[in-house]
C-alpha cells in the first residue's frame, strides 16, 4: 500500500463525532493514526501498517483496531483511550459482558481488562467470524466452522 494519508472517517455517536485520519506513509511497517473526539480532545497511536484498521460500535462506545490493538475511545473529558494489545494479528474485536472476544489469525481470545483469560487456539488461518445467538460461529481458512461460547468465564467449542 502507498500513499501519503487515507481521507478521514468520521463517525456519530449517539452525541459524539469521532474523527480518525490514518498516515500511511511508513506502511507496511508502521501507520500512524490521529483519533479525535467531538473536535476537542484527540490521541495519536502508532500501529503496525500491514492491516487497514477496523470500527466497531458496542453499548454506544467507539472501538477500533489495528493488527495488534483494540483501542475503546473515551467519551468523558478527562478520559483516557483502553487498549487491549495482543502478540497476533487481530482480525475481529467483539463487546461481550465480561470484556472482549478477539478473533485473531490462529486464535480466538477472551480478554478481561488488558489480561487475556482464555484462548481457543487452532491449526488453521480464521477468515470471518459472526454472532449466532450465544455462540461465536469463526470460519477457518478450510471452509470449516467452530462454535465458540462462554462458558464459566472461560471459551469452550
Amino acid at each position: 500500500m502507498t500513499g501519503l494519508s487515507q481521507a478521514p472517517t468520521t463517525l456519530v455517536v449517539n452525541e459524539h463525532v469521532v474523527r480518525v485520519r490514518v498516515d500511511l506513509s511508513g506502511a507496511p511497517r508502521s501507520m500512524i493514526v490521529n483519533v479525535e473526539v467531538d473536535y476537542e480532545r484527540s490521541w495519536v497511536f502508532e500501529e503496525p501498517g500491514w492491516q487497514e484498521i477496523a470500527f466497531g460500535v458496542a453499548e454506544g462506545r467507539v472501538y477500533w483496531w489495528s493488527a495488534r490493538r483494540l483501542v475503546l475511545v473515551p467519551w468523558n473529558e478527562d478520559g483516557e483511550p483502553a487498549t487491549v494489545s495482543t502478540d497476533e494479528d487481530i482480525r475481529l474485536a467483539f463487546a461481550v459482558p465480561l470484556g472482549w472476544i478477539l478473533v485473531c489469525e490462529t486464535s480466538v481470545r477472551l480478554m478481561v481488562g488488558s489480561q487475556e483469560v482464555s484462548r481457543v487456539e487452532l491449526s488453521d488461518v480464521l477468515l470471518a467470524a459472526r454472532w449466532e445467538e450465544s455462540q461465536l460461529v469463526v470460519r477457518a481458512e478450510n471452509g470449516s466452522d467452530l462454535r465458540v461460547v462462554i462458558s464459566n468465564g472461560r471459551l469452550a467449542t
